[in-house]
């Protein structure tokens, strides 16, 4: 007899509730597992297959709001993800476990906190970063993940406050 995990398998708290449900297979995490809160509330649910992640994940907070979700393939984030971080929500794509396409930050009041692009898990293009209160905090631009002309800062006030210029990422005087 092998020393591989098989069938269903049950983990608990310290307090005797169930922490983790799923099942292994030749010791591979296999189909749908379960975490829990120690007061038995959700606190994640996705899938496996041959011991990597696969189809539509999610992570709640103990309030039940959504922490994260999004799709795995094989084991990588695949396509549109949502991350909670704090007050701020996070929106974004991956393709292949990297960060593609735009990705916005919000803040908790409806307003952007973040915009930028992502190509392969680099920063490509224009990046801007805003205040609480709508003005833009700063703002520049990458060019193959690296950062290129003017980077630019600004007060709450939306003053300028500092422009610093980047050549192949260094700044130039």
């Amino acid at each position: 007899q092998d020393d591989l995990k098989h069938g269903a398998w049950l983990y608990f708290h310290k307090n005797g509730q169930v922490e983790q449900k799923g099942s292994y297979s030749n010791g591979l995490q296999e189909g749908k597992w379960q975490w829990f809160y120690e007061d038995s509330s959700i606190l994640r649910i996705e899938s496996f297959a041959n011991g990597k992640e696969e189809g539509f994940s999610f992570e709640l907070l103990p309030n039940g709001d959504t922490l994260s979700a999004g799709e795995y393939y094989r084991g990588q984030r695949e396509g549109n993800w949502f991350f909670r971080d704090g007050d701020q929500t996070i929106f974004g794509q991956f393709d292949a476990d990297e960060m593609n396409g735009t990705w916005i930050i919000k803040y908790s009041n409806g307003g952007k906190s973040f915009s930028g692009a992502f190509l392969a898990g680099k920063p490509e293009g224009k990046h801007q970063a805003w205040y609480d209160n709508g003005s833009l905090k700063w703002e520049g631009k990458y060019v193959n993940g690296i950062r290129q002309g003017n980077w630019s800062r600004y007060l709450i006030d939306g003053t300028p406050s500092l422009t610093i210029q980047y050549q192949d990422g260094i700044e130039k005087k």
